[in-house]
């Protein structure tokens, strides 16, 4: 009996799952693939374009995209809205191969379900799959999924540790502080094929003559900054004057799917600002120029750590308020990334 070649089936909800997914298919040449795709969150209205900007950097089928809501893995309307699509696009009858960015989630299960995987692989998320969440009410969450999916499902309280479902994992920095899948999971790095994805998109972050002490400013989602950006701002500029007492320009990052209006930048700070206008990772960028950088702890933090793209002693993180920060401060911390005590907190 002839075997039934394997569809490589991917889950990506977010750009970094993206890049994960185009690492992976050129790590293991895989042709025959398809990817489970969400635009990134934000709050531009722009989002499909910023997803279709990164997709143009990678060298992937756009035939093989089957594009869901943002929104469907956690809102049940949005997951009901897009299952009848997902169910035209993935044949029962075939043999497939899950590899995801997430293992929970209404699209997970519904997925996972669909094309009778008991086994799946988990592919780089960034800091969500390197801290192990523990879930609540998860008899209940049970109950719900089995009813959506017309199969028994048994939600684990933590996604990582001890679930045996987990095949392996293919990741960008294999140890990290604390990090479950360094004790449970077969480890496989992809680390090279981003290495080589970020020199093929160098990309300047200061044209012409260096004149000034460059800062380079990543921010996190708006939401974390209960002052307001323009607030946060000036306490950057306040703390970098004092701090290095030199010319400077401050170079800003917004989160991906993110912006800012003219409102909410004072006169004060607009000639000591430049924004990166476009929404590619802040991996793909040369910090050859670069003096300081200033980032919340984030993915893109640890990775630019990682990948050695700038001198350790030039990284800094500062503190905003998000979730497990005490535990991801720890993570910062065993990779000799410092505080910078920009202001009390945003």
């Amino acid at each position: 009996m002839k075997t039934r070649e394997k569809i490589t089936l991917f889950l990506s909800l977010s750009n970094l799952s993206l890049i994960s997914a185009f690492c992976i298919i050129n790590k293991n040449n895989i042709t025959n693939y398809q990817i489970i795709i969400s635009d990134q969150d934000g709050n531009d209205n722009k989002s499909n374009n910023n997803t279709k900007f990164l997709l143009n950097k990678l060298d992937i089928d756009k035939k093989k995209l089957i594009y869901v809501d943002k929104d469907s893995n956690y809102r049940l309307i949005s997951f009901l809205k897009n299952r009848t699509k997902i169910k035209k696009n993935i044949k029962t009858n075939k043999n497939y191969n899950l590899i995801t960015c997430t293992n929970y989630g209404f699209l997970f299960y519904f997925i996972k379900s669909l094309t009778n995987q008991k086994e799946y692989s988990l592919m780089d998320e960034g800091i969500t799959n390197w801290i192990d969440t523990v879930d609540r009410f998860v008899l209940l969450k049970s109950f719900l999924f089995t009813l959506l999916n017309f199969k028994l499902i048994k939600i684990p309280k933590k996604r990582i540790y001890g679930n045996k479902d987990i095949r392996c994992y293919y990741g960008f920095i294999e140890k990290i502080y604390n990090n479950p899948i360094n004790e449970n999971l077969k480890f496989i790095s992809i680390k090279n094929q981003y290495r080589r994805l970020i020199n093929l998109n160098n990309l300047n972050l200061i044209n012409g003559d260096k004149n000034y002490f460059i800062v380079l400013l990543i921010l996190a989602k708006n939401i974390h900054y209960k002052k307001g950006i323009c607030a946060m701002l000036e306490e950057t500029i306040t703390y970098i004057k004092k701090k290095y007492k030199k010319p400077f320009k401050l170079i800003i990052k917004l989160h991906p799917g993110y912006t800012v209006s003219k409102k909410e930048i004072s006169k004060r700070v607009k000639d000591k600002i430049l924004f990166i206008n476009n929404n590619l990772p802040i991996e793909f960028y040369d910090f050859s120029n670069v003096d300081i950088l200033l980032s919340p702890i984030n993915s893109s933090l640890f990775l630019i750590r990682d990948l050695n793209l700038i001198k350790k002693s030039k990284i800094f993180y500062y503190d905003i308020f998000q979730k497990d920060i005490a535990l991801k401060t720890k993570i910062a911390k065993s990779l000799s990334i410092n505080l910078a005590k920009i202001a009390d907190g945003y």
